[in-house]
């Protein structure tokens, strides 16, 4: 039970220093950003601070996800599209070979006969 309670005391204290630093660091962060609290009370100041920034970042999060998909789908269309080429050249190459391997081309080609196509 001793352990358990060192424990705790440890990490209460490490959590109430981690508080003091912010405390310490959030007016730098509200002239970062350029921020004014609407009221006086510094115990209001994170939750109006917070209350505009979150819905930020969940907006960006979303536009950067539809974004990314939005790049993600060009770029399987012109995979798509580089396939479909490869395919039409894979096409026209053997319609050009079965053109150019019967025995009339064969023949023409040694001069024996001439014909056109």
């Amino acid at each position: 039970m001793e352990s358990f309670l060192e424990r705790g005391l440890k990490l209460q204290s490490e959590q109430e220093e981690n508080l003091k630093e912010c405390k310490e660091i959030f007016p730098e962060l509200m002239e970062f950003f350029r921020w004014k609290p609407k009221t006086n009370k510094e115990t209001e100041w994170c939750k109006d601070f917070f209350a505009s920034w979150i819905p930020f970042c969940n907006d960006f999060k979303d536009i950067f996800n539809k974004e990314i998909m939005k790049k993600l789908k060009q770029e399987i269309d012109k995979m798509k599209k580089a396939v479909e080429e490869k395919q039409n050249r894979q096409k026209v190459s053997k319609e050009e070979k079965k053109k150019t391997s019967g025995l009339k081309a064969r023949l023409a080609k040694k001069g024996l006969i001439h014909f056109s196509s």
